[in-house]
């Protein structure tokens, strides 16, 4: 049983929801909503004869799916349309169905609804067939895609979503997901190596919009250990508390170390008072870039330098309480091994997923990402794919550079930020992938 392809024309017409008021009402409702409606059409031309039925499926997360049936007929242009769609991502299910309702075709996608656009969509259906036994087997004979994808409309944050305008742009962001509403924590990189916290929201992880006039942390008084910058490295979610990983300095010839901080809503900070991570004879200036809690275990991966004038390296520490940290005494994790890595390597982010850490990182010369596997997360095994995303393959024009990968799984989805500097401005951009 061979594929076949459907082609789509995906037009979103937006219209503004407003919730409804009084006459007596004299303030504007703020809560509104970008929504429209989805046309896809298909040929019935290239639909195999035993094709009779088409059950499309349009969901995404906290909303209520959208089902539609089309019965095929003679026609040649079969028309599917959904209405009142949200602006985001949402992801495409459809099933063909043969004269005894099986399903016999499937294939699926995610959408990203963009205001005012049309987007050309080409999906392949991949035959479905059944095992046998006591349980129904569906088995997928399709290849899912480990290709990184960047996004068309990179960056998807510049200085001017910052309140604080600042001049050397925005930076080293660190994404959670909490319910439906994605929080993301940046660094706003001003002259001299000043440096503070940023903090946006969105709805899909890709549009994001202020909802603080201010930054959310910022160094400390003059003559603290962290009085000159104060910059993100990675923030969890625990016990409805949010903990802030920090880097920080006083002095920006270093060293850097880690500070912690707390909040209850993740815009109003407490730090304790001194750093969690300290730095070392052979760790003097420690970036932390991740942490990832397995079996009441905490792993705080970072990178550091011996000195101001020595590689990057990678290295990690564990904790059980999450203040305390032990360092990995081999020093390094992962080590540059093949001729794209150079002589250093950097800024890596990890996940735990299936019993398996998966770090992406970066080389020293901000050209490449690398992706490395491991079962303890201190024994790693690259990917004999690396380097799995380059500066070249970014859509943004001008792009000569990209550093300070951030990868999370959202919606059954990678998705890997990275920063970048476009006409001598630090900016954020995402790539996405189906698979590792």
């Amino acid at each position: 049983m061979k594929r076949f392809i459907l082609n789509f024309v995906l037009i979103l017409f937006t219209v503004l929801l407003v919730n409804s008021c009084s006459a007596d009402e004299v303030a504007v409702n703020e809560n509104t909503s970008s929504a429209g409606s989805a046309l896809l059409k298909i040929d019935n031309n290239n639909i195999p004869e035993n094709v009779v039925k088409i059950i499309s499926y349009l969901s995404r997360e906290g909303h209520t799916t959208i089902t539609k049936i089309i019965e095929l007929n003679s026609n040649s242009i079969v028309e599917i349309k959904f209405n009142d769609v949200e602006v985001g991502i949402w992801h495409l299910k459809i099933d063909a169905l043969d004269n005894n309702q099986k399903i016999i075709y499937t294939g699926e996608t995610d959408i990203t609804f963009i205001e005012d656009m049309m987007v050309d969509i080409t999906l392949t259906m991949v035959p479905v067939s059944s095992g046998t036994g006591s349980a129904n087997v569906t088995l997928n004979w399709g290849s899912v895609s480990n290709v990184w994808t960047d996004y068309k409309m990179n960056p998807i944050l510049t200085s001017d979503l910052s309140p604080t305008f600042p001049y050397g742009g925005v930076s080293q962001c660190h994404i959670l997901k909490d319910g439906y509403t994605f929080k993301m924590w940046f660094n706003n990189s001003y002259s001299n190596g000043h440096g503070d916290v940023g903090y946006v929201e969105s709805t899909d992880g890709i549009e994001w919009h202020k909802v603080v006039n201010y930054s959310v942390l910022s160094p400390g008084s003059i003559g603290r250990w962290d009085d000159y910058a104060a910059v993100p490295g990675s923030v969890i979610k625990e016990n409805d508390y949010y903990k802030m990983y920090y880097n920080a300095w006083r002095d920006p010839s270093g060293p850097l170390q880690v500070g912690y901080a707390v909040s209850y809503d993740g815009k109003s900070w407490e730090k304790i008072s001194q750093p969690v991570l300290k730095n070392i004879s052979n760790e003097f200036i420690i970036v932390a870039t991740d942490i990832v809690r397995v079996n009441n275990k905490y792993y705080l991966f970072y990178c550091y330098k011996e000195n101001n004038f020595s590689n990057f390296k990678i290295n990690v520490a564990i904790s059980t309480d999450g203040v305390t940290w032990t360092r990995n005494q081999t020093s390094t994790i992962i080590t540059p091994t093949e001729n794209w890595e150079g002589q250093g390597l950097n800024h890596p982010t990890v996940i735990y997923e299936n019993n398996t850490f998966k770090m992406i990182y970066s080389n020293d010369a901000r050209t490449s990402f690398g992706l490395a596997t491991s079962t303890d997360g201190i024994n790693w095994q690259k990917s004999n794919k690396n380097p799995i995303f380059t500066f070249d393959k970014s859509s943004m024009q001008n792009c000569t550079n990209i550093n300070y990968p951030f990868l999370r799984k959202f919606n059954n989805k990678y998705y890997l930020y990275y920063s970048s500097t476009i006409n001598g401005k630090l900016v954020i951009a995402l790539a996405t992938c189906n698979t590792l």
